[in-house]
């Protein structure tokens, strides 16, 4: 089938789409909104097309509309991940725009609205976001300041598309839910669970670098009391520096070791 074949058939089966995932509220004013936001989404593909997305400006003209069945369109909030031209050529994909792969193009919209910033400099490195393909979520992989990515994959143009609730990046590979796998396994009921191990040691060393300073101090306390009179012990915490403190903007910062001081005099 050609591209205009595809292209035609989704148009003339348009006003039974609308119905289902654009119903009114009962009004005018409600049919306005939901006419206003399917409109923003068939900017989407235009947009695509002067960016030299091609290949996706196709994919999304036939299929964004089928994609947000069951989401409000004038509520919506979302970021979709679109692949360059390239990576369809890379993959062996080129005929994946006559038969795409929805559960493939779910996983490549993101539940939320995500701007550079937010990528860059705001979310941490591991956190997850969740998608229309349910309990597959992408994964946040932008270290510190380097260029952002999602499920290492870099993204190479950002703002396709932003109209205040969706917004469009490009990425330079599509995501491989392989990669989420690893990250947020599946249990038993079918949720996504938060890979939690890195957390797990990190703390678990923590407490042993504690005990084991308590420990040391005691027997330090106790070899010098043979000797010597010690007439006072404490913990100095003065030399710190906290992220929460007023004049420490940067969120890098962490608190520096209490100092044990002993004040001894000799017998």
């Amino acid at each position: 089938m050609s591209m205009s074949g595809i292209t035609l058939s989704i148009r003339i089966g348009y006003p039974s789409l609308y119905e289902k995932i654009a119903p009114t509220h009962g009004n005018e004013n409600g049919l306005a909104v939901q006419e206003e936001a399917v409109h923003h989404y068939h900017s989407i593909p235009g947009a695509l097309l002067n960016a030299g997305y091609t290949l996706m400006s196709h994919i999304t003209e036939g299929t964004l509309l089928t994609l947000y069945q069951g989401i409000d369109l004038d509520k919506a909030n979302l970021t979709i991940f679109c692949p360059t031209d390239e990576a369809f050529l890379a993959a062996g994909l080129e005929e994946y725009i006559h038969r795409p792969s929805l559960e493939l193009l779910q996983y490549h919209i993101a539940l939320t609205k995500v701007d550079r910033e937010d990528l860059e400099t705001l979310i941490p490195f591991g956190s997850k976001l969740d998608t229309l393909r349910h309990h597959h979520p992408l994964v946040v992989t932008t270290l510190g300041h380097a260029n952002a990515s999602i499920n290492n994959v870099p993204i190479e143009a950002w703002n396709l598309y932003n109209d205040g609730k969706i917004v469009v990046h490009g990425v330079h590979s599509f995501f491989d839910p392989a990669f989420q796998t690893a990250q947020f396994p599946i249990n038993s009921n079918g949720t996504a669970e938060t890979n939690t191990s890195v957390t797990y040691w990190t703390r678990t060393l923590v407490v042993i670098l504690a005990v084991s300073l308590v420990v040391f101090c005691a027997m330090l306390v106790r070899a010098l009391t043979q000797k010597f009179l010690i007439s006072k012990v404490e913990l100095d915490t003065s030399p710190k520096l906290f992220p929460s403190d007023s004049k420490c903007k940067d969120p890098n910062v962490v608190s520096m070791p209490p100092v044990l001081k002993i004040v001894i005099t000799k017998v």
